[in-house]
């Protein structure tokens, strides 16, 4: 009789770990009618320690990725409720932006005006609350081979 029972509790693995992935990918918020685009995206290899007196400190120990991305959402349209593993820089370049918290606070932005994102798991939802559409300039500072966004549990906000 075969007692090795290594093949099972591999297979239950598999199942456990396939009903995880399930799980998050249905507590997951999507976003709605938005068009992402990469414009540049590099690399700051080492330590960066820049210091401006009384002004502006930016320290990266480890390197630093740094993407610009141009983001469309159309009217009514969302991001889904997301984190960013580093700071974001968000300029509304047209329409009306909705920066909402998990705590259902929110500001909104129009044209010529910037959200500072903090990221280190700020979990956040932006949202076209103009009749046209938003268009965004987003530059994230993120550490080197991470990605940008890490998506969220949807948050019930009225």
């Amino acid at each position: 009789m075969n007692t090795d029972t290594r093949p099972l509790k591999a297979a239950a693995a598999m199942a456990a770990g396939l009903l995880m992935l399930s799980a998050a990918l249905v507590s997951a918020s999507p976003g709605s009618g938005v068009t992402a685009t990469i414009r540049a995206d590099g690399t700051v290899a080492g330590a960066t320690n820049v210091v401006i007196p009384n002004s502006i400190k930016l320290q990266a120990k480890h390197g630093l990725r740094v993407v610009n991305q141009e983001l469309t959402i159309a009217p009514a349209g969302h991001t889904g409720w997301h984190s960013h593993p580093g700071p974001a820089l968000v300029t509304v370049k047209s329409g009306l932006f909705r920066y909402q918290a998990a705590d259902c606070s929110y500001v909104d932005y129009g044209p010529g005006e910037t959200v500072v994102d903090p990221g280190g798991g700020v979990v956040h939802i932006g949202r076209n609350v103009g009749a046209g559409t938003l268009e965004l300039d987003v530059t994230y500072l993120v550490p080197p081979a991470t990605g940008l966004r890490i998506d969220a549990v949807a948050v019930d906000c009225p």
